[in-house]
């Protein structure tokens, strides 16, 4: 039996076949404009670039030149950790592996890990969110309109003081559990030697987290802290093990 194999569409009139993704994304990352970080966060003072900035200034792009990718969870890790105020926090590690196809059907690969920390069911949620937004911050070297010189541009003056959220506005149920909760994470981090301490204090702004704080931030920072502690004291001891 003689098997006939059928061209492909367009070799079969006549036409080019579709160029290879390794072009179209060459020319997805020639189209793309930087993205700046425009949305702000009022509490700690500083700007960022969110999810939904990249994706609007990307998904037009790949579209125009027939570009998808798809999501693989190449593996998940979860946990929990209990903070000192009794409450729960679901933490989840997903490693995501995305496949970028093109019309000719072949298609690259790229993989990231993305962390989700929450006391409720949004731990997976967040993770697939972060592990989306920084493996195409990488495959697109997204850049920022951000001046290489922050004195090159002077910021517009404020025409009205920005309004502080007070702790009926943060779901605080009252004004003392708010000021007790603050304080209790404050003495602990003061408690923490001065190279952590910052490290926790940087680790609060990449993570977006304002002070004053909502009750579940505050429970996220409690748990990190955990972390922090432990680790010091791992080398407390490791100290004491070698004296």
């Amino acid at each position: 039996m003689v098997q006939v194999m059928s061209a492909p569409p367009a070799m079969a009139m006549g036409l080019a076949p579709p160029e290879s993704i390794h072009v179209l994304m060459a020319r997805v990352l020639a189209d793309l404009p930087a993205i700046g970080k425009d949305q702000f966060n009022q509490q700690q003072g500083f700007a960022f670039r969110g999810v939904d900035d990249v994706l609007n200034a990307l998904n037009p792009i790949l579209a125009r030149h027939g570009v998808f990718y798809v999501p693989n969870v190449v593996e998940r890790i979860y946990s929990q950790r209990a903070t000192r105020s009794g409450s729960v926090m679901h933490t989840v590690d997903l490693h995501v592996r995305y496949r970028f196809y093109g019309p000719a059907g072949d298609h690259v690969e790229a993989s990231g890990w993305g962390e989700g920390t929450d006391s409720g069911d949004k731990a997976t949620n967040k993770a697939m969110t972060g592990a989306m937004k920084y493996v195409l911050f990488q495959v697109f070297a997204i850049s920022t309109q951000e001046a290489s010189d922050q004195d090159a541009t002077t910021p517009p003056e404020t025409v009205a003081a920005q309004h502080r959220p007070g702790p009926q506005d943060l779901g605080w149920p009252t004004p003392e559990a708010a000021k007790e909760a603050h304080a209790a994470v404050t003495r602990r981090v003061n408690a923490l030697p001065p190279e952590v301490a910052e490290r926790f204090k940087a680790w609060l702004k990449d993570n977006g987290i304002p002070w004053p704080a909502t009750p579940d931030q505050i429970a996220v920072a409690e748990a990190e802290l955990d972390v922090q502690e432990a680790y010091v004291e791992g080398e407390r001891d490791a100290h004491a093990g070698e004296a």
